[in-house]
């Protein structure tokens, strides 16, 4: 629910600034993030080696997700005309 209003508020606010998937990657920086920092609380933890899996694969997502929403907001967005042409 805290996602959902997150969001909500950032889309409203910035309307103008986002482009399509923009949502999506955000969702998925917001659930990873917190998903990072729940699965440090576990008892059942699933390790492999010494590693929580369930946290890597959380904060890999995460960071990827943030990667990429980055990188599509550094370079100018393509306009549909462009891609047409």
């Amino acid at each position: 629910l805290a996602i959902f209003v997150a969001l909500l508020i950032l889309f409203t606010r910035f309307y103008q600034h986002w482009q399509s998937g923009d949502v999506a990657l955000l969702y998925i920086v917001f659930y990873g993030t917190g998903r990072f920092l729940l699965e440090s609380m576990r008892v059942n933890v699933s390790l492999v080696g010494t590693l929580n899996v369930s946290q890597l694969v959380a904060g890999i997502a995460a960071l990827a997700a943030l990667g990429l929403l980055i990188r599509r907001h550094m370079r100018p967005a393509v306009q549909l005309a462009e891609v047409i042409v």
